[in-house]
């Protein structure tokens, strides 16, 4: 999912599962989004953002020419001095065949370490009817990353790797 935010927050996602699910959340707690099916590898909207998130979006490019175009459709999108936001799949992941926090890693080539482009599979452990989530997702390096933004025209570019909830976002969340 695309998340783009401004006055009038915008959600874009390539799913329409995904696009009714949160109309269907809209419904129950209006929050005055307005939600567009779009591919990112081809994205096209009327406005410009101040700033973009997306979570988990970059790890579903399967090439090197897919993660371009996707960074580089991002930053269309940006108004000038905008700030993009992108969650991913950390660079520093290797492949670990133990469940850590319910989730294991896996490169299904066997390799040891993930290079650019790599598939990935992150696997949940199972549930108590014995099923697994599966997320096929695929692996980019940081400094791959740092090329890709600096082409797209990204002026600079910041990686936390840790990051700290707030007191006040852990009252209001820690029970949802």
């Amino acid at each position: 999912a695309l998340i783009s935010s401004a006055l009038n927050p915008v959600l874009v996602d390539i799913s329409s599962t995904m696009i009714d699910i949160a109309k269907a959340k809209e419904e129950e707690v209006p929050l005055g989004v307005e939600y567009i099916q779009q591919d990112v590898l081809s994205l096209s909207l009327s406005e410009e953002f101040d700033v973009i998130t997306a979570v988990y979006l970059l790890d579903y490019a399967s090439t090197l020419n897919e993660l371009q175009t996707m960074i580089q459709s991002v930053y269309n999108c940006l108004k000038k001095g905008g700030i993009f936001v992108a969650v991913t799949i950390s660079p520093k992941l290797l492949p670990r065949e133990e469940y850590r926090r319910g989730w294991k890693v896996v490169n299904p080539a066997g390799k040891p370490v993930f290079r650019d482009g790599d598939k990935m599979k992150i696997v949940s452990e199972p549930t108590d009817d014995d099923e697994s989530i599966v997320i096929n997702c695929y692996y980019w390096s940081q400094k791959t990353y740092d090329v890709c933004f600096k082409e797209a025209g990204f002026k600079s570019i910041e990686w936390k790797y840790e990051y700290e909830i707030s007191k006040e976002g852990r009252r209001l969340y820690d029970n949802v």
